[in-house]
């Protein structure tokens, strides 16, 4: 059967033709199980609040009776901030609990230029917009929720989300956690509204074309077994270009490709780390001088010599140089790539001088961009990774680049396996 050329939409949406477009209203989210996870985060937010709570009027000495003017509560100062940053970052999980718990839903509002997303838990809101030319794929997926590494079973386990995908930087979520079945009519309906620059478009479903597909709005469907986006794309794309913000200058100079890589600087994940290792110091500096000039305190009253603290201090300085180390190594250094149709190599100044890789074609059997060991707030940096083959036949990776640009990494990677002749696999 031919489905009709209108996708029927599910009863439970409700569409409201406003001023300048269409509203789509979709019904609150059916999480089942999931509000029970959202009361426990909930708890783990209330206990680290607690804490946190603890901390700063101890830290402050509002236990113990009150703020004295000194050497030693200065110092207590600076386990005060640390305290109300602790408190901050505790009350998170306490706030996203909480949006689980509350009912919450997904509103799409479609105007002539823009495609807005809006989610609604309770009395909280947010809103997330993206131009509807610069939009390129409406990519249908699985949620990818996870409740002690086991998907969901029963009602919830088709879970999908919906992410537009185009000429911007990150994704826009546009629908997560609601039925499949409910999406696949959504994604075909939004996807007529859409102007995208490029007419090249396929609507899947599943892997197949579907009747009835979109001119200019490629939709994809992930199997539900499947988390792995790719598996419904061809092996081969096409090379992305180069980032508008990107600082790498390529030199193209017949089959050999050249990457000047300028140092990252202040725009260096790095620089969070220098921040911190600044502060640090500051802070043990004020420690040692207090120390020093004989205005340090101990809990009974009694000076502390520098000599007494000196062995603790010593650790203390240790660990703030070496984050003022890491941070200006990463920072300051500027590398050099070049591929050609034999080799690779690799060429690094910073910090600690220059160095250089080669690495023959016949060795590498894949580059692309990967998670490095390196972790900002819990998350991973990027790097670009070369699976090297060796003697044995195993492989390893070596990284480089480690915090670049995603973008950056992905457009290096690509441009370096069409100039060496490796196929994506």
């Amino acid at each position: 059967m031919i489905p009709p050329t209108t996708p029927i939409l599910d009863p439970a949406i409700r569409v409201e033709p406003t001023a300048c477009g269409t509203r789509y209203i979709l019904p609150v989210r059916n999480l089942g199980k999931g509000r029970q996870v959202g009361l426990v985060i909930m708890l783990f937010g209330l206990l680290g609040t607690g804490f946190m709570v603890f901390w700063t009027l101890t830290a402050g000495g509002i236990l113990e009776g009150g703020w004295q003017l000194d050497a030693m509560h200065i110092f207590r100062l600076g386990f005060v901030v640390a305290g109300l940053i602790g408190l901050i970052f505790a009350s998170l999980p306490l706030f996203i609990g909480l949006l689980v718990v509350l009912p919450n839903h997904s509103e799409i509002q479609l105007t002539d230029r823009w495609m807005y997303s809006r989610e609604i838990s309770g009395p909280f809101h947010w809103t997330f917009r993206r131009e509807l030319g610069k939009i390129r794929k409406l990519h249908l997926g699985n949620a990818n929720i996870k409740v002690n590494d086991q998907r969901p079973t029963g009602p919830n386990r088709d879970w999908a989300c919906i992410s537009a995908e185009g000429d911007f930087k990150r994704p826009m979520f546009l629908a997560t956690s609601y039925p499949r079945q409910m999406l696949i009519p959504l994604a075909q309906t939004w996807a007529a509204h859409c102007s995208p620059q490029d007419p090249l478009s396929v609507l899947q479903l599943a892997g197949q074309p579907a009747a009835g597909a979109v001119p200019g709005v490629q939709v994809v469907q992930i199997d539900p077994e499947t988390a792995d986006p790719e598996s419904t794309t061809p092996i081969e794309k096409p090379i992305p270009t180069h980032p508008a913000k990107s600082i790498i200058v390529l030199l193209q100079d017949g089959p050999t490709a050249t990457f000047a890589i300028p140092r990252a600087g202040w725009k260096s994940p790095f620089a969070g780390l220098g921040c911190f290792g600044i502060i640090w110091m500051t802070f043990i500096a004020a420690i040692t001088v207090a120390a020093s000039t004989g205005n340090l305190h101990n809990k009974h009253g009694q000076l502390s010599s520098l000599r007494e603290i000196l062995p603790i201090l010593s650790i203390f300085w240790a660990t703030g140089i070496g984050m003022l180390v890491g941070a200006l190594a990463g920072m300051l250094s500027k590398s050099v790539l070049v591929a050609t149709p034999e080799f690779l190599l690799w060429s690094k100044s910073g910090l600690f001088g220059k160095k250089e890789k080669q690495w023959d074609r016949n060795l590498i059997a894949q580059i692309g961009m990967g998670n490095s060991n390196t972790s900002v707030n819990d998350k991973p940096l990027k790097q670009l990774q070369i699976h090297l083959t060796g003697l044995d036949g195993k492989q390893k990776i070596t990284g480089l680049l480690t915090g670049r640009d995603p973008d950056e990494l992905t457009w290096l990677a690509a441009v370096i396996r069409q100039t060496m002749g490796i196929t994506r696999q």
